[in-house]
């Protein structure tokens, strides 16, 4: 599928990325003399996800989510991350529709970094939490027999107000492909929901920005397409001989 081949083609053009760094650093050690340029300032960096929006062509999800991120040391940013979505649970007696917002804080650590070229490239973990306030409606239910498991028929429940949190693990790694303007950063996810409340004794099925709740745990991916703004900016000094 389309989105398949997507990630692929940028899974491979990360490691390709990387894989050259290494084999420059290496040159770089053979070398007598060089200059290196300090390059060491704070950013904002402001990414929108396009993996999100593309669900439209495959399910029922739909919507859009960015963030916006402040590196204020070499290997540590935090990062505020927000959206909207729509999406609708539909399997067997069940069908609930959602919609909502919801917001994802925390930070990010760089375990590995490329020092020669630009620092703010690598690979890095971090955590979230996050919260969706959305609408909630339960069109169908399954109602099964109270001393047996057969289904004696269906019900329904008006729209109501729903709030969910969760955190998150994240593992990802971001590059430039234009110097220090705009990256691509694919982040890997697995979520825990930690609280929610009920509509009537029935748990959440689908949650904004979580997605299904699959016994409270779910996976994603985010692949951002992301703009660097530079504040602070230090001189670059090259060092002496």
């Amino acid at each position: 599928m389309k989105m398949k081949r997507t990630l692929l083609c940028s899974i491979s053009f990360f490691l390709l990325t990387f894989s050259l760094i290494a084999q420059e650093k290496e040159v770089k050690k053979d070398s007598i003399k060089i200059k290196k340029l300090s390059k060491k300032y704070r950013s904002i960096f402001v990414g929108a996800d396009l993996i999100l929006p593309s669900y439209q062509f495959l399910n029922e999800r739909k919507g859009a989510r960015g963030f916006i991120q402040y590196q204020y040391k070499e290997r540590t940013s935090l990062i505020l991350e927000g959206g909207y979505e729509k999406n609708k649970y539909n399997k067997i007696n069940w069908l609930v529709d959602v919609n909502g917002v919801f917001l994802q804080a925390g930070i990010n650590y760089f375990f590995l970094i490329d020092k020669q070229e630009n620092n703010f490239n690598g690979f890095y973990v971090g955590g979230r939490v996050a919260n969706a306030n959305y609408a909630q409606e339960i069109k169908q239910y399954p109602i099964y027999g109270t001393n047996t498991a057969q289904l004696v028929g269906v019900g329904s429940l008006q729209k109501a107000s729903v709030n969910s949190t969760w955190t998150e693990l994240v593992f990802g790694s971001r590059v430039d492909f234009i110097k220090q303007k705009l990256y691509a950063d694919l982040s890997f996810r697995s979520k825990i929901l930690l609280f929610n409340n009920k509509q009537q004794g029935i748990n959440p099925l689908v949650i904004p920005g979580f997605g299904a709740n699959q016994n409270g745990l779910n996976f994603d991916i985010n692949f951002n397409l992301v703009y660097q703004l530079n504040i602070n900016k230090a001189e670059k000094q090259p060092k002496n001989d």
